[in-house]
């Protein structure tokens, strides 16, 4: 069919529904006659194979609707339009069918009827109190499920619950993530700890590779938390009954690889053998290291009976049709099933819940694996707001603690910003052109605010310092660590281009320090495709700190004038390569290849590296289907030539870093890359800066390491994971393209190397199993808008579509080696030091009472750090959000600067509910902190 009739066609099916939306109201003013007979006959020879009878089965309709905040339209139609289509057709059908109710979820849609539709949200606050309109999810948006951080999973939670809280009177027990590309192995516990006791989603249907083993189980987090989640198959969308359910898969062990890289729901037949009992008194914990035989082995013949009839028009919303509803009247007419809500339908699938098995690992959808990279900008750009955020609570919540008031409502309306972006279609880059020019003023907006309520935050604790210079001719610089441990990396000030200054502390000694131009990208998270970020050059001083005390400060002194000469890392340049080494560690980059060839430890006398790394892979990626979703099936058969190297240089040399910059200079395509070690760290810092212009192409960078071991450890929303480095078993071998948060990591029991990173999220192995092929960049074709979308570019319907990811791009990662494994050399903080650097203000002499260097809060814990600081919900207590971070069980000593005393402790759920007392000294809590555990804390103080 030509594009052209493809677009007619798509428009008349609009129309139809809005027609069929008239013919609702034409059904209020005559009795309605049900469609018994059709639905018998099509339910019966719906039945047909599965070895089923109607009354073997107990079926629950429940009428709800999908709708994507942004996708083939912008997110200010779906506000204004789409939610108020598909909720008014929800109203009407209510107001047609008595007995018909519907379930809606995203708290963001509501506060959007509520902004634009009032009268329309009158009345679903009416008919919500009646039970005919069901409130679930109680996320903000229905979000991308792995690249978020744990505190952005609390906040979709804390402000989506708390939003129906505060209009419905009550929260959801049904967490509600129908479409999202994935699920990050630890949201149950964000569910779970969040009020949710219920999990629905559908994707994982889609798998390329194997029919995912059970719709319905315990989903367990790593912390234990578990939350019942049932997987049902929709499709094809809309469907009155899902028949799919009951029939038998037409594979063999699950497996659907002769198939491979087409949804797997299209060719599984099936999925009546992920439907069966566990054996009377089995039991089953199972993750993607469990075989299919193993699997089966404990099932029974017994089919779960309970079927959930999940019916409604999606994606652009409109929900359930009449047509729909009248069958689902009939079925439950002829006895055969009951219009239900999604309560009843878990409520009745608990009877069976010991012979439910337990799946105790992510939720890998072995699709879409692309959306991990598409368009790296926003990663960035999410990436960067979450620290932002992260910084801003942890300053206003000093500052407020001595007097200043605390900018609730602009961190709140903020904070919806950044949750409204990591939406299922917007973050993972899978959208129109225009909703990435709507992401950038939200994210300008976010950074903006951001930073001015920081400065506003920094000029009110400034007044309250005691700042006296130790010497003449002396400016104040103040230094915020908003990080819940003491720490020493690096600190830049941005000066004029020209100026020179030394740096001393408190008693007047002069501190190592370096001046050095940067291009802007270096550190601006914003910086686009189109920004120039490439060729704009910024001066930085930077000096090396000492120790900066836990979520506190300390105040340094700059004076005109050039720092004393002091000893850096050491440099030797041969006619072959430039070598750079500090007391710890040196590096190797070859001139002729422009690659990494050593990394060696001089601590462990341990070369780290197996062959060359740091290189530059490129591969053609045309996938059949969804180009911006998925990557292709052996994408590596089809590698694209990379620029030869062009220079290797010295870039910057001084007592604090030395820098290596490696140039490929070619068309379309160019790079550069710095290698910057420091004097007094391990870590090999290297930033790649790409003038991209390659149409359908993934772009990697591979590190090969000699860590020879069986896992690979990733870094998760407030926990980490354990894969394979050499799989075995079919569904393990479909990870290929993993998830992960702000590090990776491969160890053995002696040594182990970190691959840290700012704003990736999608990694690959080496052939080998012992190192990394890091996503940095996937160009793709932008999907094509739809019929009634508004305000977008519709010559995209006549041309090709535009590419994904032209331009610029910046991507931020750095090696760790270390001793023993990443729970010793404590990996996870040095990341969160990597994405949050220290907040820096110039400051002015003050003689106020607080002393010029001071801790706010810290923990003395083994493994449990403090996560994030804030300001209560409802009162004026402190929220302190501790998490252990190793796997293992701890105790933890949190403590309070001696200046406040703890009049009342208590330990909430995440969103700042259901408080129960804690024992407390007058300035320090004792805890016992779960393996991977979230603890909410809520303190009140008094000032001494």
């Amino acid at each position: 069919m030509g594009l052209r009739k493809k677009i007619a066609l798509t428009g008349l099916v609009f129309i139809f529904i809005l027609g069929l939306w008239g013919h609702a109201e034409e059904k209020t003013k005559k009795e309605k006659s049900l469609p018994v007979k059709s639905v018998k006959a099509q339910y019966l020879s719906g039945l047909k194979g599965t070895g089923l009878n109607p009354e073997d089965l107990e079926v629950y309709s429940i009428g709800q609707s999908h709708i994507d905040a942004a996708w083939r339209w912008r997110w200010r139609q779906t506000a204004e339009s789409k939610t108020k289509i598909t909720f008014g057709m929800a109203i009407q059908n209510i107001e047609t069918y008595p007995s018909f109710n519907f379930h809606q979820s995203a708290p963001q849609y509501y506060e959007w009827v509520e902004q634009y539709n009032p009268e329309l949200f009158q009345k679903i606050l009416e008919y919500e109190k009646q039970g005919r309109w069901i409130a679930v999810g109680g996320m903000w948006v229905e979000p991308d499920c792995n690249m978020p951080e744990g505190e952005s999973f609390v906040r979709q939670f804390l402000y989506g619950q708390r939003y129906f809280l505060e209009k419905l009177g009550h929260t959801t027990d049904i967490a509600w993530l129908l479409d999202s590309f994935g699920y990050n192995w630890n949201l149950p516990q964000f569910a779970a700890r969040s009020g949710c006791k219920y999990m629905w989603t559908s994707k994982l249907t889609w798998n390329a590779h194997n029919v995912f083993p059970f719709h319905l189980f315990h989903w367990q987090a790593p912390d234990g938390s578990r939350v019942l989640t049932h997987i049902c198959p929709i499709v094809p969308f809309p469907e009155w009954f899902p028949f799919q359910e009951l029939k038998p898969m037409l594979v063999k062990d699950y497996n659907l690889t002769p198939e491979s890289g087409i949804g797997g729901i299209q060719i599984a037949g099936g999925f009546r053998e992920t439907r069966l009992l566990l054996k009377p008194g089995a039991k089953l914990s199972a993750n993607y290291l469990t075989t299919p035989q193993e699997i089966q082995a404990q099932l029974s013949n017994e089919i779960m009976p309970v079927v959930g009839a999940f019916y409604g028009l999606g994606d652009g919303g409109h929900g359930p049709l009449p047509s729909e509803i009248e069958k689902q009247l009939a079925l439950q007419e002829l006895g055969y099933g009951k219009i239900g809500t999604a309560s009843q339908l878990f409520k009745a699938f608990e009877k069976y819940s010991e012979r439910i098995a337990t799946w105790n690992d992510e939720m890998y959808l072995e699709y879409h694996e692309g959306v991990m990279t598409t368009h790296e900008w926003i990663k960035r750009a999410n990436r960067g707001a979450e620290a932002l955020m992260r910084k801003l609570e942890a300053i206003a919540t000093t500052a407020y603690l001595f007097g200043a008031d605390y900018p609730k409502a602009s961190i709140i309306k903020n904070w919806k910003l950044i949750l409204l972006n990591q939406f299922h279609d917007i973050l993972p880059g899978s959208s129109l052109a225009e909703i990435y020019k709507d992401a950038d003023e939200h994210y300008t907006q976010v950074n903006n605010d951001g930073n001015q309520m920081i400065s506003n935050a920094l000029s009110s604790l400034e007044k309250k310092l005691k700042i006296q210079a130790p010497g003449d001719g002396l400016k104040p610089v103040l230094v915020y660590n908003p990080l819940g441990w003491q720490r020493s990396d690096l600190v830049k000030v941005q000066i004029n281009s020209g100026e020179q200054y030394k740096v001393f502390d408190q008693s007047g000694k002069e501190l190592p320090s370096q001046i050095a131009s940067v291009p802007a990208g270096f550190y601006n998270y914003l910086c686009d495709e189109k920004d120039g970020c490439g060729k704009i050059q910024n001066s930085y001083l930077y000096f090396s700190p000492g120790a900066l005390p836990s979520l506190g400060w300390k105040v340094f002194y700059l004076k005109p004038g050039e720092a004393c000469a002091m000893t850096g890392p050491k440099v030797n340049e041969s006619k072959d390569k430039i070598t750079v080494e500090n007391a710890m560690v040196s590096f190797s980059v070859d001139k002729k290849t422009g690659l990494l060839v050593s990394l060696f430890d001089k601590r462990l006398n341990q070369e780290m590296l197996s062959q060359p790394s740091n290189k530059i892979l490129a591969f053609k990626d045309q996938p059949k289907q969804y180009s911006a979703w998925n990557i292709s099936e052996n994408y590596e058969r089809n590698p694209v030539p990379v620029p030869e190297v062009t220079s290797v240089k010295v870039d910057a040399q001084g007592p604090l870093f030395v820098r290596v910059l490696v140039e490929r200079k070619s068309f379309p395509t160019s790079f550069k890359q710095w290698l910057t070690l420091s004097s007094d760290s391990p870590m090999l810092d290297i930033i790649t800066y790409t003038d991209d212009h390659w149409k359908e192409t993934l772009v990697k960078l591979e590190f090969n390491t000699v860590v020879e071991t069986d896992k690979v450890v990733a870094e998760i929303p407030y926990a980490v994971i354990e894969r394979s480095t050499h799989p075995k078993v079919s569904w393990d071998k479909a990870r290929k393209e993993m998830p992960v948060e702000k590090w990776t990591d491969l160890s053995n029991k002696d040594f182990g190397i970190a691959l840290i990173n700012f704003g990736k999220y999608g990694f690959s192995l080496n052939p080998e199993g012992n190192g990394w092929r890091m996503s940095i960049i996937k160009t793709a074709r932008y999907p094509t808008p739809s019929p009634e979308a508004k305000k977008v570019n519709v010559s995209a319907w006549f041309l090709p579509n535009p590419d994904t990811d032209q331009g610029e791009h910046w991507a931020h990662l750095a090696l760790l080696p270390h001793r023993g494994d990443w729970r010793e050399s404590k990996v996870y903080k040095t990341a969160y030091e990597y994405n949050t650097p220290v907040i820096v203000s110039f400051a002015r002499a003050q003689n106020g009472d607080l002393p010029s260097e001071a801790s706010l809060f810290s923990l003395e814990s083994e493994s449990a750090y403090i996560a994030q600081i804030k300001k209560a919900e409802d009162d004026d207590g402190i929220i302190v959000r501790i998490v252990e971070g190793e796997g293992k069980d701890t105790k933890a000593e949190l403590k309070v600067n001696p200046m406040f005393k703890i009049v009342s402790a208590y330990e909430t759920d995440l969103i700042e509910l259901n408080p129960k007392p804690l024992k407390a000294g007058q300035s320090s809590l004792s805890l016992d902190v779960g393996h991977y555990e979230i603890r909410t804390i809520k303190l009140n103080l008094q000032a001494k």
